[in-house]
């Protein structure tokens, strides 16, 4: 069962998954970190851990856009907030 918080966290991400500017590469690794934490079958904390990972590789990608990392970081935040 999702809580409000990762609701808002999965709604961040599908909408940066929507942005034309968000390379290809990323929106796959966004929706492997959109599927880790929708995992009804893991305990949250893991859960958690595997999005992490996920936002941890796309915020090193040097071919992001500037703004997309920051949102990247607030959505790391947000999850690190809930751990």
């Amino acid at each position: 069962m999702n809580t409000p918080q990762l609701d808002e966290i999965l709604e961040l991400m599908a909408k940066l998954q929507e942005d034309d500017y968000v390379p290809k590469n990323v929106k796959i690794r966004l929706t492997n970190a959109c599927n880790a934490l929708s995992c009804p079958e893991k305990a949250i904390s893991l859960r958690i851990d595997e999005s992490l990972q996920e936002l941890d590789e796309i915020s090193e990608d040097s071919n992001i856009p500037g703004y997309t990392r920051t949102q990247i970081w607030n959505i790391v935040s947000r999850l690190e907030d809930i751990k």
